[in-house]
């Protein structure tokens, strides 16, 4: 990570990929690995121009592999799963639309049926969880099954967490589901950072998420939980998770430049419980 590592590794692929397509520059070569390997930084780099020029070699990288069909699955998963998810990372309807097409197609061929179970393939899984969770199928989601024992790879528990606060973000209207709600995710968050032995960046941030949402409901919704810290303590910690993320993994940023849905009615909720509260400073409204 960091601005000039990616800009290093970008010199790299570039050149890579130069030298594969007979020394022609910006063009498309038949290495695979290189082409995979090039589209997935240019999504790290972020940025409208990057992630559309991810997703044409991914989607070219799909054609090919599908003997020249355009827009036609392929029957290679690396590339299938990789179009899969850069689709959903760059949201809207359409676009995670036609992941959750890909993912499930996927799961299906993996399992050898046309219904719809457990494949075995926890990657594949994941994808598909993932992209429910986008969408806000909970229902799809939990009937997913994906395990919640201990011994489950700590993948799955960011995922739940990801996918109880994603639910929690479009509790606007009723701040009474929010407890418990966000009980699962921090629950789930922690159980990732534990799994990972605190090595994984993205637990570390999903904590913060939700200790700046827990910081903003009312002192006396989290007195019932047993919760008598301050706003400004709660806070404290997510900035501190936050740091602890950033250090993982050098030049992360929280405010992504593409379009994360989650992000907008993660701020709406939050400017919601920030009302609620300062409502609670005058009155005890029924939470």
């Amino acid at each position: 990570g960091g601005k000039d590592n990616l800009q290093a590794a970008l010199a790299i692929f570039t050149n890579l990929r130069t030298q594969a397509a007979g020394g022609q520059p910006d063009t498309p070569c038949d290495d695979k690995e290189i082409e995979l390997a090039l589209g997935l930084l240019l999504q790290r780099r972020e940025g409208s121009a990057n992630l559309q020029t991810a997703l044409d070699i991914f989607k070219r990288l799909r054609r090919r592999a599908a003997n020249g069909r355009a827009d036609s699955p392929c029957d290679d998963k690396e590339i299938e799963l990789a179009l899969g998810r850069h689709l959903k990372l760059m949201g809207g309807d359409a676009n995670l639309q036609a992941a959750l097409a890909i993912f499930t197609r996927l799961r299906q061929r993996e399992a050898q049926s046309e219904a719809d179970p457990p494949c075995g393939v926890q990657e594949v899984e994941l994808a598909m969880a993932g992209c429910l969770a986008a969408m806000g199928r909970w229902q799809e989601y939990d009937a997913l099954g994906l395990c919640t024992e201990p011994q489950a790879h700590y993948t799955i528990d960011l995922c739940h967490s990801l996918r109880y606060f994603l639910e929690l973000t479009e509790q606007t209207g009723h701040m009474n589901d929010s407890g418990p709600l966000l009980g699962l995710a921090i629950h789930y968050a922690c159980q990732a950072a534990r799994k990972s032995d605190y090595r994984h960046a993205s637990s570390f941030s999903q904590l913060a998420h939700c200790c700046r949402a827990c910081a903003h409901l009312a002192p006396g919704y989290l007195q019932q939980f047993g919760i008598e810290e301050t706003k400004e303590k709660i806070d404290g910690w997510g900035l501190l998770f936050f740091d602890e993320a950033r250090r993982l993994e050098p030049g992360r940023t929280e405010e992504r430049s593409y379009n994360e849905q989650w992000r907008h009615k993660e701020a709406a909720w939050l400017q919601a419980a920030e009302q609620l509260t300062e409502t609670s400073a005058t009155t005890t409204p029924d939470l």
